[in-house]
């Protein structure tokens, strides 16, 4: 079973760091934090990622190359938000709890 606290212990036993904003949503500040602190792994919210793919390949052209995995929970993502974060991400995947993911590789 897995605790809250494995998303800042788990990646820190690896030598990666966890960064977690503590604001209100918006595109604007996830794309600059995502670019700030040069996140490689993102994982967020399914209406956060299909917020990002509606704001456009300009304001996502900061962090194009930059991610390597893409991951969301809760609600399966739909087929354009997974096709738009393939064009951001070398994996994308959806993790419905902790132990059913669905993997949507290019």
């Amino acid at each position: 079973m897995r605790r809250p606290a494995d998303a800042v212990t788990g990646p820190l036993m690896f030598g990666h760091a966890t960064t977690f904003y503590d604001g209100p949503f918006s595109v604007e500040s996830a794309y600059r934090m995502i670019a700030d602190y040069r996140v490689t792994n993102l994982a967020g919210a399914p209406t956060a990622f299909r917020f990002m793919m509606a704001a456009g390949d300009e304001a996502a052209k900061v962090i194009k190359g930059q991610l390597r995995v893409v991951s969301s929970a809760g609600e399966p993502l739909n087929p354009e938000v997974i096709q738009a974060a393939r064009s951001s991400a070398s994996s994308c995947a959806t993790r419905r709890g902790a132990t059913a993911p669905e993997s949507h590789r290019p």
